[in-house]
């Protein structure tokens, strides 16, 4: 009789010690989770260099046809060049109250290849043409679609003496 007592008293602190070593186990690794996240968040939350005021992108100076170039070409370079969260508008044109504004974060930024633009009205389908309006400090580059419902702006601002894509607005239908 005395041994099973002696056992069960065994099991049930065997018991206890486990348990207690397991929620010391859980309780490390969701600190170590929380500041994981914490982390993460702090550097999604640090500030993009390129954006400050005080340091200017290089190759600035450049006209507007000599940056378009280079910015349609480099990917690099058009990354540096564009403003931030970048505005983009989607129009509805036939329902103007189901329009939508984002805000395109660098995270989400891809490539965009104008560097075939200019064989656009030469397309089977999809054909566009380019047109540029430019004004003091600002320049939209505009592609109008040819028997399609295609209208996208480009809007970009030189600022500090160097060109910024600012924001893009897409009324196609």
């Amino acid at each position: 009789m005395k041994n099973i007592i002696i056992i069960a008293i065994l099991i049930l602190t065997l018991t206890v010690f486990i348990g207690c070593n397991n929620n010391k186990e859980d309780k490390r690794s969701s600190d170590i989770s929380t500041e994981t996240i914490v982390e993460k968040k702090s550097i999604e939350n640090l500030p993009n260099p390129r954006l400050e005021k005080n340091e200017a992108p290089k190759d600035c100076g450049l006209n507007f046809e000599s940056f378009f170039t280079k910015f349609s070409n480099d990917s690099a370079f058009q990354k540096n060049r564009i403003q931030f969260p970048l505005k983009m508008v989607t129009v509805d044109v036939y329902d103007s109250e189901n329009s939508s504004i984002k805000n395109l974060s660098i995270n989400d930024y891809s490539f965009m290849d104008f560097s075939k633009d200019k064989d656009a009205e030469n397309r089977d389908n999809d054909k566009y043409k380019v047109e540029l309006i430019k004004k003091n400090e600002t320049t939209v580059y505009k592609k109008l679609g040819i028997d399609n419902g295609i209208y996208i702006e480009f809007k970009f601002k030189k600022e500090d003496n160097c060109w910024l894509l600012i924001s893009i607005e897409d009324q196609s239908s």
